[in-house]
């Protein structure tokens, strides 16, 4: 009786011990296809993270390369957090993060995988090789660890059962290999390609950037003319004009590019560039007429970046700043409307609300200008309300602008909301050597003694290391 009592007590423990622990990542449907519904599970095993009241999950999602970056509020129950996410058409696969203030687990850089499915539940061609391509490619600018090893690996695996796809991914499968063999992986594809007698804008481009890197540039400039005649909007022939500008030191020579290329582009964030940075020499040359010549017949390409160049630089030489005022007050206007109503599109790499707050921080750095521009006219009042507004939108982020505010605030004898803010930039760590003299005099003029200030700066100092 006792050997079976023992035999059935070993049989309890071993099928305890064999229940599944619950995974720290996981997703169901266990195969999600595109358009499912797709619920995330995540438990943290950081330290830092076990407490937290809440949590935030980005999704990057992904096809040939990164198509965009989503942000999830995740709910709890118990000690698992969940969250709900839907793939769009083109998605062949996502990666996930977790995060929750400034304290991230990204699974060392690498961000927690998915991989979506066909209808017989076979992993998507393409998934590993997007995956590839982000840790190649797109890794600096959604935080991951860039990893050639383990990228040239994940495209040799989806070549090696999909093979009808490698034409797609060839710039970031080739820059995948270590520098000694690029060269001779290189120059093996391109002969590959050059077999075929059609291309598609990707092998072109991949034709033109890679003929040149391995030294030929009487081919790769051939490649170049078939992409800028089949293809001229593409980024290859973009970035080609934005280098060949940037060299130009004359605003003649610089015309000269802007010229050619507003024929095929009217209207993107290189044209923009283009016309902002002629205007702005214009305007530090003093060819004020030019500039404004040049401004009316592209107005529709100006935005609140180039308004705030002519007008920063009015204040800068402290001439012409009434004119100042009116070109801030057209970027404001612009830069409003697009907090409000975005006239570009998102970058695929940032969430929407980040792209929300890089546009009320354009807004913001605008409002400075005003408010600079304003104070030294001597419209204190208006110049207070601007400098106010301007570290609100830009959450006191910018300690020279601070400082401008803190300094206007204490020149205004509101002694007590100078110090408090004071206090608010230096625990923040964006403060200057001003703030501080400021926050030190505001102290002692509103009655406490130098014992009371030296502990409220020691209360503070603990503060900002706590942060």
């Amino acid at each position: 009786m006792k050997k079976y009592f023992s035999y059935f007590l070993l049989l309890i423990i071993i099928a305890a011990c064999s229940k599944d622990e619950p995974k720290k990542f996981s997703f169901m449907p266990e195969t999600p296809q595109v358009g499912d519904e797709i619920t995330i599970q995540f438990i943290s095993d950081q330290e830092n993270l076990k407490e937290v009241s809440e949590m935030n999950m980005i999704i990057y999602s992904f096809g040939n390369e990164l198509l965009n970056t989503s942000k999830i509020v995740l709910k709890k129950k118990d000690n698992v957090w969940i969250g709900k996410f839907k793939a769009d058409k083109d998605t062949k696969g996502l990666i996930t993060k977790f995060m929750s203030s400034e304290i991230i687990d990204d699974n060392n850089q690498l961000g927690y995988g998915i991989p979506l499915f066909d209808n017989d539940e076979n992993e998507l061609p393409g998934y590993k090789a997007g995956l590839a391509n982000v840790y190649q490619r797109w890794a600096g600018a959604v935080s991951l660890k860039k990893d050639s090893e383990l990228a040239n690996k994940y495209f040799k695996e989806d070549f090696a059962k999909h093979p009808e796809i490698k034409n797609e991914f060839l710039n970031g499968y080739v820059s995948s290999f270590p520098k000694n063999k690029i060269d001779s992986v290189a120059a093996a594809e391109i002969e590959k390609l050059e077999e075929k007698n059609i291309f598609t804008q990707s092998e072109l481009e991949f034709l033109t950037n890679w003929t040149r890197n391995i030294g030929d540039h009487v081919k790769s400039l051939k490649y170049y003319e078939l992409v800028q005649e089949k293809y001229p909007e593409s980024n290859l022939i973009k970035s080609k004009y934005y280098g060949k500008f940037r060299n130009m030191l004359t605003v003649e020579k610089k015309l000269e590019v802007f010229n050619e290329y507003i024929n095929f582009d009217k209207k993107s964030e290189v044209s923009a560039y283009m016309l902002a940075n002629i205007v702005h020499q214009q305007v530090k040359e003093k060819d004020i007429a030019a500039a404004k010549k040049l401004l009316r017949e592209y107005l529709y390409l100006a935005n609140s970046n180039l308004y705030n160049g002519i007008a920063w630089n009015f204040f800068e030489t402290k001439k012409n700043l009434e004119d100042g005022l009116k070109y801030c007050e057209k970027g404001i206007e612009l830069a409003r409307n697009e907090v409000t109503k975005p006239s570009g599109i998102k970058p695929v790499y940032i969430d929407d609300e980040q792209w929300k707050e890089s546009r009320k921080t354009s807004l913001g750095v605008i409002l400075d200008t005003y408010a600079n521009i304003q104070n030294e006219l001597g419209k204190k009042k208006e110049a207070l309300n601007s400098f106010e507004e301007a570290t609100i939108l830009t959450n006191g982020d910018y300690p020279e602008m601070n400082e401008s505010y803190v300094s206007l605030l204490f020149e205004l004898n509101q002694i007590e909301k100078a110090k408090i803010k004071a206090e608010e930039f230096i625990s923040k760590g964006k403060s200057t050597n001003k703030i501080e003299e400021i926050f030190n005099n505001a102290f002692l003029t509103l009655g406490g003694s130098k014992e009371e200030l030296n502990k409220q700066l020691g209360k503070i100092d603990e503060s900002t290391n706590q942060n």
